[in-house]
């Protein structure tokens, strides 16, 4: 059902004079349409942040296809969204994601996380119904041990160096509940064409190849992921379920990873 358009919220597609005449209309529509379904969206200098251009309905795109590749991963293997009753958006952003758990927001308990005070602070305005968390860009979150069953990072691990990777599934394997589940996309083989020679023999050693590490936790700084990395070390203290080669559809043409924390 559309809701009343609040006006209050107009100021959030304010014309950019930097955009193009076409662009500029195009997101008016779909500021627009999004804010009568009853799901405003923030400025486009936020979503260039998050998606690294100004186009909103990539934005509006991207993060339903986002929602599309968890929901189809867990499909695929064999398990039920809707019995995922306690969920963290980690690296959420202003709810680029978040946002599309909405129908399922009476069933599941919602969370989300970004280091980002900016993103944060848009992300409470944007998808009342998760708690949204700042955490900083090390370990650790102020969550209890064995908090939830099912944690997703889309693009996330893409921005971290080796060290800062391996802490973080440590903590978040700490945060799962046994038998929980982290779902994760990496920059994989398809990506091999950005990298130079040396860098592209690193990837085929099996290693975790990064990109400017000095910026990680921002776009600049680029991750690059041998599935042997996962397996040999990301993945430790967890349960490889399945990999999805390129199959992570609001983050093209990420890999696609689900990890189980053991029982016991």
């Amino acid at each position: 059902m559309f809701q009343t358009l609040d006006r209050s919220l107009r100021p959030y597609f304010r014309r950019d004079p930097h955009l193009t005449l076409n662009l500029r209309l195009r997101n008016k529509r779909a500021y627009t349409v999004e804010q009568l379904r009853g799901s405003p969206l923030p400025p486009t200098q936020v979503m260039k942040l998050v998606t690294g251009n100004d186009d909103a309905v990539w934005y509006v795109t991207s993060g339903r296809r986002g929602f599309q590749s968890v929901r189809d991963t867990l499909e695929k293997s064999h398990i039920d969204i809707r019995d995922q009753q306690r969920v963290l958006d980690f690296g959420c952003g202003p709810g680029r994601v978040l946002r599309y758990w909405k129908p399922l927001s009476k069933q599941s308990e919602l969370y989300g996380c970004d280091y980002n005070q900016e993103l944060v602070d848009w992300g409470r305005k944007l998808v009342p119904f998760a708690r949204i968390d700042k955490n900083e860009l090390k370990p650790p979150l102020h969550y209890p041990d064995n908090y939830f069953d099912f944690i997703y990072l889309l693009s996330i691990f893409t921005h971290w160096s080796r060290e800062l990777s391996l802490a973080w599934m440590r903590e978040l394997t700490r945060v799962l509940k046994p038998g929980g589940l982290a779902m994760m996309t990496t920059m994989g083989d398809y990506y091999l064409f950005v990298l130079n020679e040396q860098q592209r023999d690193e990837f085929a050693q099996g290693k975790l190849v990064v990109v400017h590490p000095d910026q990680q936790g921002t776009n600049i700084c680029g991750s690059f992921c041998n599935p042997a990395f996962v397996t040999n070390e990301l993945a430790q203290g967890m349960r490889l379920l399945h990999f999805y080669a390129r199959a992570a559809l609001g983050n093209p043409w990420q890999d696609v990873y689900l990890l189980q924390k053991p029982e016991s």
